[in-house]
């Protein structure tokens, strides 16, 4: 019987009708010694985000497979900016 490992990532999917207006999140940077994390830094309330479960200091590690770990927030809006206009869910 295969057991699931537990792991503190999760995957969220979501479609381009629901992202029209934006999906009401704000992106930040947080520096250690030679790394860069984006992390959601605020959640618009009645945002899509919100709807989602998207919550305050989650960290983006990847879009669309994507990875997110060697980028800015710049970077991850532009990823997932990318993904909506090819039509391709979060």
């Amino acid at each position: 019987q295969k057991t699931a490992t537990p792991s503190d990532e999760l995957v969220i999917s979501i479609s381009k009708d629901q992202v029209s207006k934006g999906l009401g999140l704000e992106l930040a940077e947080v520096e250690f010694r030679t790394n860069r994390r984006v992390y959601v830094k605020s959640v618009a309330p009645g945002s899509v985000a919100e709807r989602l479960g998207i919550q305050k200091d989650w960290v983006v590690v990847a879009v669309n497979g994507q990875t997110a770990e060697r980028t800015d927030a710049a970077g991850v809006a532009i990823l997932v900016s990318r993904a909506v206009r090819a039509g391709e869910d979060l």
